[in-house]
């Protein structure tokens, strides 16, 4: 068996990762200003990606996220020098569309936080502040290091709360079996137990 066919398995996953860095960099280099484009991205990764239930689970923990963000930012802990909306207690459009697009990792290249929600916690506390760090200073954003702080513990629970109810999610959904390019990506990238008669 060749490389290329021992990596098709994986290439759901790996595309899952490219396209989520592709929105991140479009967001953090561009912001509010590249939003619209990375919605456009996000829009197509999201459609193909689909596996049942996971609209609703992204949705909800994306809300979750921006809810938190702009709590951090109405206290202070986080000053965004460019905005749509400077007036509003929200972050910016462009952080926004980096919640969406980290939720629709979780089922995919990040499945393996999935039932762990102590390795999700520890990844949260760590990771966070760092892709923080990282963004806040290459989208002028002004933080704190209370704001990394205050970033982990969130992110922590957030994490570990998200990585026991999607696996809870995907262990109460059907597993899609028909051939159309979509379902054939939702499979692979399904973490659930397959059977052979599912490819």
């Amino acid at each position: 068996m060749s490389f290329i066919e021992r990596l098709r398995p994986m290439m759901p996953l790996i595309l899952n990762g490219l396209m989520f860095q592709a929105v991140w960099l479009l967001c953090i280099l561009g912001g509010d200003q590249w939003a619209p484009l990375a919605i456009v991205v996000l829009a197509v990764w999201l459609w193909w990606q689909r596996l049942p239930g996971e609209l609703s689970q992204i949705t909800l923990l994306s809300g979750a996220g921006i809810v938190m963000d702009s709590i951090w930012m109405v206290a202070g802990l986080m000053v965004f020098q460019d905005s749509l909306w400077p007036q509003t207690p929200l972050i910016p459009l462009w952080l926004m569309v980096l919640w969406f697009g980290f939720s629709a990792t979780l089922r995919h290249s990040m499945r393996f936080l999935l039932g762990r929600p102590l390795l999700a916690a520890v990844l949260g506390a760590t990771a966070a502040p760092l892709s923080y760090a990282t963004g806040a200073h290459l989208a002028d954003v002004d933080i704190t290091l209370l704001t990394l702080v205050a970033v982990g513990a969130g992110w922590a629970t957030l994490l570990a709360v998200a990585a026991h109810w999607f696996q809870t999610e995907a262990d109460q959904q059907p597993i899609p079996v028909s051939g159309s390019v979509s379902d054939t990506g939702s499979i692979l990238s399904d973490p659930r137990p397959h059977s052979l008669n599912d490819y």
